[in-house]
């Protein structure tokens, strides 16, 4: 029987998050960016000015494909690092180490999907002036989607960062934290205004 995520039915997948993790917020966030970049794959093939979009549907697709991945990745990742965390000795060196590497890991998977959906979010602006009035606002939901996905993502990072035994490191990550999240915020605030600025939307500004 397939275990995949990506292989249940929506009923299916939601009842699975409704239980004990995995899967647990970064598959969530996973999910999120998936649904976000597949709009702004649709509205790709509803331009009709722009840029080449042989090249950005390409890249779309290969953020969908990513996306989809990440969502059983973080899941396995959650289920690799919650058993360590449950131990009652984790001064014992072998278990520190192996905690260590399953918290680095747990911090990664969301920082990828936080920059595949950043990607994302960079590829929306670049089709907004040639999207077909009627899809811009199909567009923004995608990109909206993808915003969400960045800042469930990050929190996903943050939680696990004050578990890693070196302050150093734990400065490293906050910083891309940090920087992912401004890009993001940007993107979404220059994307929402070009989208308002419009007819029918004007209004709604």
């Amino acid at each position: 029987m397939n275990s995949s995520l990506v292989a249940l039915t929506v009923d299916g997948f939601f009842d699975k998050m409704a239980q004990n993790p995995p899967p647990g917020g970064g598959s969530a966030a996973a999910l999120a960016g998936l649904m976000g970049v597949s709009l702004l794959e649709m509205a790709s093939r509803q331009q009709i000015a722009g840029p080449d979009l042989a090249a950005v549907q390409a890249e779309l697709a290969g953020l969908h494909q990513s996306l989809s991945g990440l969502i059983d990745r973080d899941a396995a990742v959650l289920a690799a690092v919650l058993p360590l965390l449950s131990q009652a000795d984790l001064t014992d060196n072998v278990a520190a180490g192996q905690l260590a590497d399953a918290v680095e890991q747990a911090i990664a998977v969301p920082l990828s999907i936080a920059r595949s959906c950043v990607r994302g979010l960079e590829l929306a602006r670049i089709l907004l002036n040639g999207v077909a009035g009627h899809v811009a606002g199909d567009l923004l939901i995608g990109a909206l989607a993808c915003q969400h996905a960045v800042t469930g993502a990050l929190l996903m990072a943050a939680v696990n960062i004050p578990l890693l035994p070196d302050a150093a490191v734990q400065a490293g990550f906050r910083t891309q934290l940090r920087l992912i999240d401004s890009a993001a915020k940007a993107l979404i605030d220059e994307l929402q205004s070009a989208v308002y600025a419009r007819e029918p939307y004007r209004f709604m500004k």
